[in-house]
């Protein structure tokens, strides 16, 4: 609890800070492509970085590497707000900070997970899943709704200001509890191409993870693509008008949180894959309306 509510703390501070930096660019570009590069950047790194994340976390230290990635996160929201300040913040800047922060969030990600299924029972995992799904949706209500009120108030500066201050939080309950490491195993003997091409191995080897895979690349895929959009088209929708694009943002977090203690409460259906399936078809089908709409009427509800 205490590494969650860390957690939940920074990525809200986070959120507030993508928020803010997604309307400073549409304010100085007003450019869709912009929006969508800063996405693109910040999952830059990931890919690579994801073939040898699972070799870091095996072998060192789990906190460190949590309180690593938040420390990063910290320092580039410092050279941000120092950018700004001095008026010399351009575009390209947050290219390099989003692939920067996305490369270490990838190994910090990983290093909290693995770390969850350390610290609490098996039989609690779908439990925790849904408490660790409620970081991001929690975060996505508050986060929208406090920088859509606040930029206008306080500007860029001042939520980089309360993002370093929920850093400090985080990295603060990271330094005083004990996250337990693995044992050594058969598999942290091995060599550096064995453990590399483990995961594929694993996978390939059972038809039902493979289903997974590819029905998850398929689904995040064209969920994502139109992800990228959808900023730019709600604040050219609705006159760059920053508390509209926050509330319909903070819908989907509500969204999200009511489904996580849903499914914390019933524990999932018993075919996990097929119980997936229902998620994405329900989840295309909420994102099919949100296209189609042109006002808050449509986007609230099918945002939630």
């Amino acid at each position: 609890m205490l590494i969650w509510v860390g957690q939940l703390v920074s990525t809200i501070g986070t959120y507030m800070t993508d928020f803010a930096l997604t309307l400073w660019a549409w304010e100085i570009t007003n450019s869709v492509t912009a929006l969508a590069l800063m996405g693109f950047f910040s999952k830059l790194l990931r890919i690579p970085v994801n073939l040898f994340s699972g070799i870091i976390v095996d072998n060192i230290n789990r906190k460190k590497l949590m309180i690593l990635g938040d420390a990063v996160s910290a320092l580039s929201t410092m050279m941000i707000g120092f950018l700004f300040i001095t008026n010399n913040l351009q575009i390209w800047h947050l290219y390099l900070i989003a692939s920067i922060n996305g490369g270490f969030g990838e190994i910090q990600s990983l290093a909290y997970q693995t770390s969850v299924t350390l610290i609490v029972p098996k039989s609690e995992y779908t439990r925790a899943n849904s408490l660790n799904s409620s970081v991001h949706y929690g975060s996505a209500i508050f986060a929208p709704a406090l920088a859509g009120i606040l930029f206008p108030i306080i500007d860029l500066s001042g939520i980089l200001i309360i993002d370093l201050v929920t850093f400090s939080i985080a990295i603060f309950t990271l330094f005083i509890i004990t996250i337990p490491q693995p044992s050594n195993s058969d598999y942290l003997k091995e060599n550096t191409t064995n453990k590399l091409t483990f995961g594929f191995r694993y996978v390939w080897k059972n038809r039902y993870l493979w289903n997974t895979l590819i029905l998850s690349a398929i689904f995040w895929f064209l969920h994502d693509v139109g992800a990228s959009v959808d900023e730019a088209m709600i604040l050219a929708r609705s006159d760059n008008n920053s508390q509209v694009l926050g509330l319909i943002l903070s819908s989907a977090g509500i969204g999200g949180v009511t489904g996580a203690i849903f499914l914390s409460w019933w524990g999932g259906t018993k075919n996990r894959l097929r119980g997936m399936s229902l998620g994405f078809m329900g989840a295309g089908i909420a994102k099919t309306v949100f296209g189609l709409g042109r006002n808050s009427l449509v986007w609230l509800p099918a945002q939630f």
